[in-house]
């Protein structure tokens, strides 16, 4: 296989730490791996779906619904940080 791109390397490195703060910080222990284990299921169902049907979308539609559950999760995310509330003062 080939060799590991460095900016892929380096996004790895920064994304999982701050994704790992994410969680420490939003979400309360008790529920963590429940929560992260459940916000886990749509995407296996998207993956599962995508890979089941890749011969009927080929290489092109794949690419098309990564790109749309991208765009679904960005606009949740703005959607959510747009009505949570602030934490000790602190805007979001």
């Amino acid at each position: 296989p080939p060799p590991t791109p460095p900016p892929l390397k380096v996004a790895v490195g920064v994304y999982f730490p701050a994704v790992g703060g994410m969680r420490s910080t939003h979400l309360p222990d008790a529920q963590r791996g429940t929560l992260t284990a459940l916000s886990r299921v749509p995407l296996n169902l998207l993956v599962v779906a995508v890979a089941l049907g890749r011969e009927r979308l080929g290489t092109a539609g794949a690419l098309r619904c990564a790109a749309a559950a991208l765009a679904a999760a960005a606009m949740l995310a703005y959607s959510l940080s747009r009505h949570a509330s602030p934490s000790k003062g602190k805007k979001v």
